[in-house]
């Protein structure tokens, strides 16, 4: 601005300049007789040019150049020149504006919580996602951040703070914590909720625990009774090794087991893809039916088959036999582990419409709390109540990843002392 005032002063002392240059020139009779009409001229212009600042002055002041709207040329110029800047000025400000807006919106839009902090711990600014974190709104604005979050660990951090930030435990949820030094008068506090993550590490450890313990209870079997057999000095009658032989041979087989879990985890999570073909799902579902009823002791083994009488209807869906047996196979076992010896267990085959084929597998066995069910998928996880039953929780998991593949998925339903049912709904081909 300072600039544009600076032009008019050149162009009046311009304008003095030749006056005086031609009072030089002309006769001193002739300068007599101008100089009165000079002073008035002058007065005028500088009249007129002092308006038309106050003018601009005022306009620059409220805001309002457009009402400024000069008639003499060098003031138009000021004008032209005052508008173009104007406009660059108002380009540059709703760029700032706009990207204030987007980087607004983006904190906003973040999972982690926000809280911009002045030194001594006030809040200045936060993000809405502290609402759900920690129970801090808008509403508590200039307030001290200690004073809000009252956990002893925080108020030690806050006290003493370190660059990796700490984990708290508040309720259900593990929130990491984490205090950024912006500048002298500023801090950023930030919060990540990562109660999900804590729940996976916490899986990850009990099912190496589990994995220690399957695989060493049939290893510490195998090890007693081979060292038995092989000591001379114990005297064995026959009966006695073929039990133990039958032992240690359990026993490898149960480590066989553990050990193909894993292997099949390991595929299936690899992606590893294999072409789909058509399987008669019904030939399918009754002969893992009678190979898995010979294994039943005392337990009661139902197929409630609602589709046989439907002699011209085929059953064909696109999958893998070998999964889709692995599916069921699972499905069975857990309904026989979780019932009692004279228990009864469902297989039910229902056509739910021309082209859908509804199987479930019931048992009135121990149950499932509700708050349980959502987990049952999740690799590694047990059902606490069901730690002293055999398993190591990877069937249902795995069982899940492979009908995933088969586009379809679990529906569950339980009820404690009741039972379980385990239904799947699987598209049927022409």
């Amino acid at each position: 601005m300072k600039d544009y005032f600076l032009y008019i002063a050149k162009y009046l002392l311009l304008t003095l300049l030749n006056l005086f240059i031609i009072y030089l020139i002309l006769p001193k009779d002739f300068v007599y007789l101008l100089w009165p009409i000079t002073s008035i001229l002058l007065f005028l212009a500088l009249s007129i040019h002092s308006a038309n600042i106050f003018k601009l002055k005022h306009a620059l002041q409220f805001r309002q150049l457009h009402y400024f709207e000069p008639k003499i040329s060098i003031w138009q110029d000021v004008m032209y020149f005052l508008t173009k800047w104007q406009k660059r000025y108002r380009k540059r400000y709703e760029d700032l504006q706009n990207q204030h807006q987007d980087f607004i919106k983006a904190i906003q839009a973040s999972p982690n919580g926000v809280i911009l902090l002045d030194n001594q711990g006030y809040i200045k600014w936060l993000n809405s996602r502290m609402k759900y974190l920690l129970n801090i709104s808008t509403q508590d604005k200039g307030q001290r951040l200690q004073h809000l979050v009252r956990h002893p660990d925080f108020l030690n951090y806050w006290n003493n703070p370190t660059e990796s930030g700490i984990d708290l435990k508040i309720l259900t949820q593990v929130l990491h914590i984490k205090i950024l030094t912006i500048d002298e008068n500023n801090l950023l506090f930030l919060v990540q909720d990562i109660t999900q993550r804590h729940k996976i590490n916490q899986l990850h450890k009990d099912f190496m625990a589990n994995v220690s313990h399957e695989l060493l209870t049939p290893l510490t079997s195998i090890l007693g009774f081979s060292e038995t057999l092989i000591n001379k000095n114990i005297n064995l009658n026959s009966q006695l090794k073929e039990q133990y032989l039958e032992y240690i041979h359990k026993s490898a087989l149960h480590m066989q087991d553990l050990v193909k879990d894993l292997l099949l985890i390991t595929e299936l999570e690899n992606s590893k893809t294999i072409e789909k073909k058509l399987i008669d799902i019904y030939k399918l579902i009754k002969s893992i039916f009678k190979e898995f009823e010979l294994s039943l002791s005392g337990r009661k083994l139902i197929l409630n088959d609602n589709i046989s009488h439907l002699s011209d209807k085929s059953y064909n869906i696109l999958g893998i036999e070998k999964e889709l047996k692995c599916v069921f196979n699972n499905l069975l076992d857990n309904a026989s582990k979780y019932t009692n010896a004279n228990g009864i267990i469902q297989l039910n085959l229902d056509l739910i419409s021309a082209d859908e084929l509804k199987i479930s597998v019931i048992d009135n066995g121990i149950g499932i709390a509700p708050e349980h069910i959502s987990s049952l998928t999740h690799r590694f996880y047990r059902v606490p109540e069901s730690q002293h039953i055999h398993g190591n929780g990877l069937g249902l998991y795995i069982a899940d990843q492979i009908l995933k593949k088969h586009e379809t998925k679990f529906d569950v339903s339980s009820q404690i002392s009741q039972g379980s049912c385990f239904s799947m709904v699987f598209k049927l081909e022409n």
